[in-house]
């Protein structure tokens, strides 16, 4: 919410400070030539295209990193700008510098702020795809008598047919495997945690920091688009959250790919 507050009130100071810098590039123009000017005619049709690139980004949550990639273009003839015109006597020139001066620094902002999601997902882990130590999963836990057993470390699940030494062989119908044998079964299985073994309560709001696409081979995981409002229930430590989502339908969706609503 902070975020969004921000970035419009970024954008409506920018739009103002760009009007004024159109008009003393104008004047300035007139009074002193194309020369006096030179590139910042480019410059101030780049920033209106980055400020409407901004607005629209607001909007649609979308096209962020394209929209800091421009900010840094902006950054730079803003400062070409503020070098061109800062120094000079003439009002209208120091003007001009003053407005790029202002545009600068909201660039600037612009770069840190549009460019945090990209360090987000740079620094993300990569999402679980089997169990094991590799990939950050807890081991499942089995209890004596053969049932997997919930923990907040592993609150996601695939049944799966784990054999317990304390298993009796007229419950499984042929001789009693070795822990050895079942060990290594287990170690073969290519396994993503997504069946739910108990009931869900969805009591936490969560926003989708980008976009996810189910795996075609896992109809347990939920689609979802960047920006997107689901319910989740939050497990500590968990890699992959039940969620829910505004028409109803339920999954299990990766956890560092929504943040927590206040």
């Amino acid at each position: 919410m902070f975020r969004e507050a921000f970035r419009y009130a970024t954008l409506s100071v920018a739009m103002v400070v760009w009007i004024l810098a159109l008009i003393a590039q104008v004047y300035v123009n007139v009074s002193f030539g194309r020369e006096a000017v030179g590139i910042m005619w480019f410059a101030i049709a780049l920033q209106l295209f980055l400020n409407m690139g901004v607005a629209y980004s607001i909007r649609k949550r979308d096209h962020q990193t394209t929209v800091a990639h421009f900010a840094s273009i902006g950054v730079v003839l803003g400062a070409i700008g503020v070098d061109k015109t800062v120094f000079e006597t003439n009002g209208r020139q120091r003007t001009m510098a003053a407005a790029w001066l202002i545009l600068t620094v909201i660039d600037i902002l612009w770069v840190l702020d549009f460019s945090r999601n990209r360090a987000i997902a740079a620094s993300s882990p990569s999402l679980p795809r089997s169990l094991g130590s590799e990939d950050g999963i807890s081991p499942i836990v089995v209890d004596h008598s053969g049932q997997i057993v919930p923990t907040l470390d592993t609150p996601i699940y695939r049944t799966l047919p784990i054999i317990t030494e304390k298993s009796t062989s007229s419950s499984l119908g042929r001789t009693q495997p070795r822990e050895s044998d079942i060990l290594s079964t287990a170690s073969r299985l290519d396994v993503k945690s997504t069946s739910l073994l108990t009931p869900q309560t969805y009591t936490l709001r969560a926003e989708a920091l980008y976009g996810y696409v189910r795996s075609p081979d896992d109809e347990q995981e939920l689609s979802f688009k960047q920006g997107e409002i689901l319910w989740v229930a939050q497990h500590h430590g968990a890699k992959w959250w039940p969620a829910k989502k505004s028409d109803g339908a339920t999954g299990i969706v990766p956890s560092n790919y929504v943040r927590l609503l206040a």
